[in-house]
């Protein structure tokens, strides 16, 4: 425990100074009492000031030396030992730090209820938001994430009040169930509980809310794998910063909806419907008006049904893609060339392809041709793609072509650009 620490109450004190080095651009000390938290297991540290001689000196970093607190100053030029200060911590600061701080223990508390195998693997909380790394053998998925976020909602609800309890280490571990292992040693000493009624009980030396109901909202925005079953999860509970996270996914992702929406309208005329494609957009239709004014629960199902959206239309792709080949080969396998000689040249005109699909093509007619050249030319696409098994250059003839200007690279065998303009412009 931080000794001579009176912040998790008091947030301004006057106090004394103990010890101190100048440096050139700032002051170090140590004061007889203190009310700032410096960055410990996760929680960043408080911001705030140091009042001398009717001047303010703001906090540049907090940090932990033999469990007191060393502050990091602006230059103080004329401080002394056994000069009498006022600390004064920035209490907007501290209450959002606080907020995020008692949000990641009902998180981590819940993701243990849900899986008590789990692990935590890594923790960090600012003024901004939290994240929380834990080893599960569970997959997550927004499904899991909305389950998680309704119950730490509903536990911010509680109305629960802050206690916190002072004991050893072996009343801690025997008592109240709670592990005492940090870095594969066991605690010892004084050691601080938190405890909101039968919500949350952590070992736990940061700083927190009085009241749950403190806490605005909590959203949890995103998840990523860190691999080996590690999840790291990243909330907010500020509306502020939650709002600017509906922005976000207004700004990003909706427009990869419609764009996939659009696409999917375009194929399913020629391929036909697919009805996992169909029900998730349906659904995002029926919620994309609840998005306007947005909730917890809305961003977090819209989550959920734009990853089934891209689920879904990732395996009609496949779908499709397989069709379209059957068709394009079927069209191509039996082809005549254009021109006929010691080189067979074949010139396909196409419309809005994909370089995938140029390449099937090419593929299909040199398979069945010995000794030939085959250019695709898409206007839709605005795209030019050759290929050749024969002394034809695939790059040069591209770059001299006779009757369009291409931009683009290539080699020997195969080539593909942009087309510009008809050459007749250039002349």
């Amino acid at each position: 425990m931080l000794k001579n620490f009176k912040g998790y109450e008091q947030f301004e004190i006057n106090t004394k100074v103990t010890e101190f080095v100048n440096k050139e651009k700032f002051t170090l000390m140590y004061l007889q009492e203190t009310v700032f938290f410096p960055e410990s297991a996760g929680q960043t540290g408080d911001l705030g000031v140091i009042e001398f001689n009717n001047n303010s000196y703001k906090i540049l970093g907090l940090a932990i030396s033999e469990d007191k607190v060393v502050h990091k100053t602006e230059l103080i030029k004329d401080i002394q030992v056994g000069s009498e200060v006022v600390a004064k911590i920035d209490l907007k600061h501290r209450e959002l730090v606080s907020q995020n701080h008692s949000a990641a223990h009902l998180l981590f508390d819940t993701i243990r209820e849900l899986f008590p195998t789990s692990l935590g693997k890594g923790y960090f909380n600012d003024e901004n938001g939290l994240r929380i790394d834990m080893q599960l053998d569970e997959k997550v998925d927004w499904d899991l994430i909305f389950k998680l976020n309704q119950i730490v909602i509903k536990k911010t609800k509680s109305g629960a009040y802050k206690e916190e309890i002072i004991v050893d280490a072996q009343t801690a571990k025997n008592e109240y169930n709670l592990a005492i292992e940090f870095n594969e040693k066991e605690l010892e000493g004084d050691l601080r509980i938190v405890k909101f009624k039968n919500i949350s009980i952590q070992l736990c030396s940061g700083t927190h809310v009085r009241n749950l109901l403190e806490i605005p909202n909590f959203l949890i925005y995103d998840f990523e794998s860190k691999g080996s079953n590690i999840y790291r999860f990243y909330a907010r509970t500020n509306p502020k910063f939650l709002e600017q996270e509906y922005d976000k996914f207004r700004k990003n992702e909706l427009p990869e909806v419609i764009h996939i929406s659009e696409k999917y309208s375009s194929l399913k005329f020629k391929y036909g419907e697919d009805k996992n494609v169909e029900k998730a957009r349906d659904a995002i239709l029926t919620i994309t008006k609840e998005f306007l004014l947005p909730k917890w629960d809305v961003y977090i199902k819209f989550k959920i049904i734009t990853t089934n959206l891209r689920k879904a239309m990732n395996e009609y792709l496949i779908h499709v893609d397989a069709k379209k080949k059957d068709f394009l080969f079927n069209k191509y396998k039996n082809i005549e060339p254009t021109v006929f000689g010691d080189n067979k040249i074949f010139v396909i005109n196409e419309n809005n392809l994909e370089n995938k699909d140029y390449n099937f093509i090419c593929e299909t007619v040199l398979k069945n041709n010995k000794n030939s050249y085959v250019e695709i030319i898409d206007q839709g696409a605005k795209m030019f793609f050759c290929k050749s098994n024969c002394s034809i250059n695939a790059f040069e003839r591209m770059d001299t072509h006779d009757s369009l200007v291409i931009k683009g690279g290539g080699n020997e065998k195969t080539a593909q650009g942009k087309i510009l303009e008809r050459s007749k412009i250039k002349n």
